[in-house]
């Protein structure tokens, strides 16, 4: 901290034993420890408060950038990433436009058959199977 050698700190003691003499030192040096320890406390304290305005002023950081994300509007975003110069949103109002018939059903859609329904054997159909050695449907429900 002071880069305070042997021979500096000898000179020291000399001159406060001197200046002081040799009965008022030791009360002299416990002074100077109280001012020491009293001064690394006011530089702790001081340094964590710095400590805390830097991680206060982080957050604050942090907070506007989230801020800033969740004002910011995705759709439009998305919207200048995929079609920068609006010739997609262009060519789907000119769809939209159209009939709705035409929007429901694409040209190149192709019907779907309809399904008829297969009928169910008669009950005297079931007992001849039953007499082939097929047994008769039942129903999962009954017993």
């Amino acid at each position: 901290m002071l880069d305070l050698g042997f021979e500096e700190m000898a000179v020291i003691v000399v001159v406060a034993l001197l200046v002081i003499g040799p009965k008022d030192l030791p009360l002299a040096l416990r002074t100077a420890a109280k001012w020491v320890r009293k001064a690394r406390s006011l530089a702790g304290e001081f340094h964590k408060a710095v400590d805390d305005m830097v991680e206060e002023a982080e957050l604050s950081d942090v907070k506007k950038q989230v801020e800033r994300i969740g004002n910011t509007n995705f759709k439009r975003e998305v919207e200048k990433t995929i079609d920068p110069k609006g010739e997609m949103e262009k060519a789907l109002r000119l769809e939209e436009g159209k009939t709705v018939s035409s929007a429901a059903a694409p040209p190149s859609a192709t019907p779907v058959p309809e399904t008829t329904p297969v009928p169910e054997l008669p009950p005297a159909a079931a007992e001849s199977d039953s007499s082939q050695g097929i047994p008769p449907k039942t129903d999962p429900g009954k017993p």
